[in-house]
């Protein structure tokens, strides 16, 4: 009986050491999972503030883009209605009132781009 009891204590000890070591693999584990997750949610971090920085010059390039695009749109109309006045000097009643139209309609177009929405132009009143 002693030598069942022996071995029966000498097996809890084996187990407690098992359990012990079995302890101490899952708390490095569990510390590496740890560290590993910290170290995924820099590299997350990081790459969020990669995006955001590209968008943010994604956005500041599509305004100047915009802003550009607008001041020759601008020049352009503005070209026209001085090809336009230049017409209307020339021209007949019926075609005159076709190109005054014409006119009024671009500096519409050219007050819109500036965010103006008045129907009429500072010229047009003086005219009338």
């Amino acid at each position: 009986m002693a030598r069942v009891r022996d071995e029966l204590v000498k097996a809890s000890e084996s187990i407690k050491r098992a359990l012990d070591k079995a302890g101490e693999d899952a708390q490095k584990a569990v510390e590496d999972a740890s560290e590993s997750l910290h170290d995924a949610g820099e590299d997350v971090s990081k790459g969020l503030d990669d995006v955001s920085e590209r968008v943010s010059r994604l956005a500041d390039d599509a305004k100047d883009e915009t802003k550009e695009t607008t001041e020759h749109l601008r020049n352009d109309i503005d070209h026209v209605i001085s090809d336009l006045d230049s017409l209307i000097d020339e021209a007949t009643d019926e075609t005159r009132k076709e190109l005054e139209e014409t006119r009024t309609r671009l500096h519409n177009a050219r007050d819109a781009l500036a965010g103006r929405s008045s129907g009429s132009t500072g010229e047009e009143e003086a005219e009338t």
